[in-house]
């Protein structure tokens, strides 16, 4: 097959921007079947726009012009989709949490990526490439990991499309399984946050990530999502691991099959550096953000329409996919379990610090000292401004500038009302908080820790000198906030 650029120089370019237009519309028309199907389902859009494409593929004819933008897609949108990701990372993020459930996350990857690969294809003996793709998928992130592993080791189409729709079954399957087992009494060793490092560590898709996280709880997302961020993270080194692996074993056996270094790789961690460094504007993150996610779900609909369902019958042995399927399951949740239980020691030294510095804060409180200047030098009257002037230049007590800022992907609720996005909050005054028992803009937080700390975006500066400072400074920002009645 002619690389996708050389045929679009060949060709047509009408031919080409005409099939993409309909990919698009396809994908339009995928988003409206997801949204109309149950609440776990439409949580789980790649699924249903794999399905989607095989099911057009292979009732109607697929015309030239549009098997020439399919080509284009799988080859570039995909790539761009994956480069686009690195804008949901940051450096900062991932201090913020420590470093134990950094490595635990890693460790737990590198686990199953090993014992995946070795059972599928030493006991099951699948195709090599398909054992590569699942055993991504299965210990990174699902299909962004299949399909940017896919570009290097050179993989079939109908490959990338059976290990794609697998990895998407389980992870719903996983997606239902996870919050019934912790609501029903079966995971009595966690609690929502580390329930969060749980479904962020075992699901394979980002997106039933969240879903999990949501059945159970805010904390249970957010803690989620930063735990399947460090997954996404390692796309770098095991793209370039398996694909020198993979060229290394080609080599061996006097195949040629030449595996290019994966530029688009460098691309995604220009992205997180950009990202860790400058705050970016949050409409357009939102804007990169939807694109990345258009094209990934472009490339699930093209997959689709390339796969022909009588080969994939004939060639395959469902009954060893179903017994590799459950295995995998079973130990990936297995694992993800094991290694929750690990970080559980490093959460409950947080708490016990937590508890120590809201020990101090009710020691000081009758004996306030100088929380309200270590409030004002980390920078918290960047956005809560003491007071406001009124028409009659009479100064307005509220600590807050009363304007929408960018608070980060952890406070993101999804809204869009007018040109704020989900990201987007308004200042929340801070007078009367120490009458609260809830914090934050939606009452999210029970301390006042928690509340700090969810704070990302333009705040997530200020947040970082909050988490440098010692337990007695923090204490004195407590006891300030208690005097704000």
């Amino acid at each position: 097959m002619a690389a996708p650029i050389r045929i679009f120089k060949q060709e047509n370019s009408r031919n080409l921007i005409f099939g993409l237009l309909i990919l698009a519309l396809m994908t339009y028309l995928t988003y409206g079947l997801a949204g109309g199907l149950q609440n776990r389902l439409s949580q789980n859009p790649l699924l249903i726009a794999v399905l989607f494409g095989i099911f057009v593929g292979n009732v109607f004819k697929i015309p030239q012009f549009m098997r020439t933008a399919i080509d284009f897609t799988i080859a570039y949108l995909i790539k761009t989709a994956v480069v686009l990701i690195g804008l949901n990372i940051s450096v900062q993020v991932l201090v913020s949490i420590g470093y134990k459930p950094v490595l635990l996350a890693v460790g737990e990857a590198v686990s199953v990526f090993i014992v995946v690969y070795f059972f599928l294809s030493r006991v099951m003996r699948l195709d090599r490439q398909l054992c590569i793709l699942i055993s991504a998928g299965s210990s990174i992130c699902g299909a962004a990991a299949i399909l940017a592993t896919a570009s290097v080791v050179k993989a079939e189409n109908r490959l990338i499309t059976l290990s794609v729709t697998m990895i998407t079954l389980m992870g719903t399957f996983q997606l239902f399984l996870y919050p019934y087992l912790y609501h029903h009494g079966y995971l009595e060793s966690l609690n929502d946050q580390l329930f969060g490092f749980f479904a962020g560590a075992g699901i394979y898709e980002f997106a039933q990530v969240y879903g999990a996280g949501y059945a159970v709880s805010d904390t249970a997302v957010n803690f989620a999502t930063l735990i399947k961020l460090i997954k996404v993270m390692m796309i770098v080194p095991m793209v370039l691991l398996t694909g020198h692996f993979y060229n290394y074993k080609q080599q061996e056996k006097n195949t040629v099959n030449q595996v290019k270094f994966p530029w688009f790789i460098l691309f995604f961690i220009l992205m997180v550096i950009l990202n860790s460094i400058f705050t970016i504007n949050g409409t357009v993150k939102f804007f990169l953000g939807q694109t990345g996610a258009s094209f990934f779900l472009m490339a699930m609909v093209a997959l689709g329409l390339k796969t022909d369902i009588k080969n994939i019958l004939l060639e395959h042995n469902f009954k060893k996919l179903i017994i590799s399927a459950v295995f995998i399951i079973g130990f990936t949740t297995f694992v993800a379990y094991f290694y929750t239980l690990g970080t559980n020691i490093n959460i409950q030294a947080t708490n016990r610090g937590d508890q120590i510095s809201q020990t101090i804060h009710h020691e000081i409180k009758k004996d306030y000292y100088g929380g309200k200047e270590i409030f004002i030098n980390i920078g918290c009257v960047k956005c809560h401004v003491e007071s406001l002037h009124t028409k009659s230049s009479d100064p307005l007590l509220l600590y807050s500038d009363l304007l929408i800022h960018d608070m980060g992907p952890a406070l993101d609720d999804k809204i869009i009302q007018g040109q704020a996005i989900g990201t987007d909050w308004r200042t929340t005054p801070l007078v009367g908080i120490g009458n609260r028992s809830r914090y934050l803009h939606d009452g999210r937080a029970f301390t006042y820790r928690d509340a700090i700390i969810a704070h990302g975006g333009e705040a997530k500066i200020v947040r970082d000198r909050f988490i440098d400072l010692s337990q007695r400074e923090k204490a004195e920002i407590f006891a300030f906030l208690d005097t704000l009645k």
